[in-house]
């Protein structure tokens, strides 16, 4: 079989509907991958200058990573100072630098616990990491990491500067072998204030190894990194996940699981959460926006979805999030008051999701009901909080995007020794990749 044909069996037809009027197009040719940042015939750093930002997104290029094939992949992240691409790579037990001006690896920033079991009682039982990450002061960036620690990355020198622990007395008896906090997960921070505020999503009880409320800790960013607070969340009924930072309103919103204050949740309503509003002035919760439950969001899905809820991201100027929700569909809330915008069930519910400023879309990476849940790229306009197209890419978890001027998507596909994924025609398959989307519309700009 020619590589095309496998790629046109791969990504198959590219479904859109928006109201910028996008077109469904035939996905583009791959091409020879050459990771070389002066060969011509690298497609990563090719633009056929077809690209709109109201076009779909078709697969470019792919690229990936040296070492230890890419299993255990947690977060994306961009950097627009640095036109650079971050992935919490836990395989390699690092975070993964890509420059998008080569489209080349950059190097690694090392030192993270890796793949790690949790339960606690020794310095590598207290979960994984790399999880999370966030830019902060000048050239740093905040990465999560087991061990309920937090490391603060200096991105010229790709190394970590200083380890921050966000440890509670009731899970950390102050050794390795008494420490039961688990790890740090998703986090965010408060540019204004200079505040970063993580997850500690597990705790367990340092004496009876019993389950603790998840609490949240917030940092100073600037040196010597003082803890500032912490809330915890004892009505959560699952783990709280990610904050996101909203500049207008000046507040972090926290999404948190619930069931209706239930010990389980009624199979009949399904899950609820809601969202909690926190003053970076007070370190309090201030409101909460409920969000309502599983079976009011879908009504149109039997059995009753029970999942519960994923990643939030935020499109500050439309003042609208997404949320993955139910394990079925994704929520979009206005930031202001919580109140729901649309509910997308074109594609189940993700984990990460993403929010590109430079074309006003979120990406999320879930699976697709009407191709026979074959993983894709979802695409929803934050402008109306609509569906408008998924991309099948099969092995995708991660999202992210870069914004002006590229306004490129990207997936991160896990590796895999046995069966066919999104980086097979690529010949990444075994080690994994991260496949590149650009904007393509069928015909050439005008000229100007």
């Amino acid at each position: 079989m020619t590589l095309l044909r496998r790629v046109s069996l791969l990504v198959g037809a590219i479904v859109a509907l928006s109201c910028d009027e996008q077109q469904a197009t035939a996905p583009r040719s791959a091409l020879s991958l050459n990771m070389s940042a002066k060969s011509s015939t690298n497609p990563c750093v090719q633009d056929r200058d077809h690209d709109k930002r109201s076009a779909p997104v078709q697969i470019l290029c792919a690229m990936t990573v040296p070492g230890n094939p890419l299993t255990n992949v947690a977060k994306g992240w961009f950097s627009h100072p640095r036109n650079a691409l971050y992935i919490a790579d836990q395989s390699n037990r690092g975070v993964d630098v890509i420059d998008l001006r080569s489209y080349s690896y950059a190097g690694r920033v090392t030192g993270f616990v890796g793949v790690a079991t949790t339960g606690g009682g020794t310095a590598t039982t207290n979960g994984q990491g790399p999880n999370s990450m966030a830019l902060a002061e000048e050239h740093h960036m905040w990465v999560s990491d087991g061990n309920s620690q937090m490391q603060v990355v200096d991105l010229l020198s790709l190394s970590i500067i200083q380890t921050v622990s966000t440890a509670a007395a009731a899970c950390d008896g102050g050794t390795a072998t008494t420490h039961y906090c688990g790890r740090t997960n998703e986090m965010t921070s408060d540019p204004d204030d200079h505040i970063i505020i993580v997850t500690n999503p597990n705790p367990l009880d340092r004496t009876t190894h019993a389950a603790l409320p998840p609490y949240v800790t917030f940092i100073d960013a600037h040196p010597p990194y003082p803890i500032l607070g912490t809330i915890a969340f004892p009505d959560a009924r699952g783990t709280p996940e990610a904050p996101v930072w909203n500049g207008k309103t000046h507040r972090f919103l926290l999404p948190v699981p619930t069931c209706n204050n239930a010990a389980t949740c009624d199979p009949a309503r399904g899950g609820t959460e809601y969202i909690a509003v926190i003053d970076p002035q007070t370190l309090s919760v201030e409101t909460r926006f409920n969000i309502p439950d599983c079976h009011t969001l879908m009504p149109s899905i039997s059995p009753v979805p029970t999942g519960m809820i994923n990643d939030m991201s935020i499109d500050e100027k439309d003042q609208h999030v997404l949320m993955p929700v139910c394990g079925r569909g994704e929520v979009v809330f206005d930031a202001r008051d919580g109140h729901v915008v649309n509910v997308v069930t074109e594609i189940a519910g993700s984990d990460e999701t993403w929010f590109n400023e430079g074309d006003g879309r979120f990406y999320v990476a879930a699976n697709d009901p009407a191709n026979a849940n074959t993983r894709s790229l979802g695409v929803i306009d934050g402008r109306t909080g609509l569906w408008l197209q998924n991309v099948p890419v099969v092995g995708g978890v991660i999202p992210t995007a870069s914004d002006e001027p590229a306004n490129r998507a990207f997936l991160t596909v896990t590796a895999s020794t046995t069966g066919t994924t999104a980086c097979t025609p690529f010949g990444l398959a075994a080690s994994g990749c991260v496949i590149v989307f650009e904007h393509e519309d069928a015909k050439p700009d005008k000229e100007k």
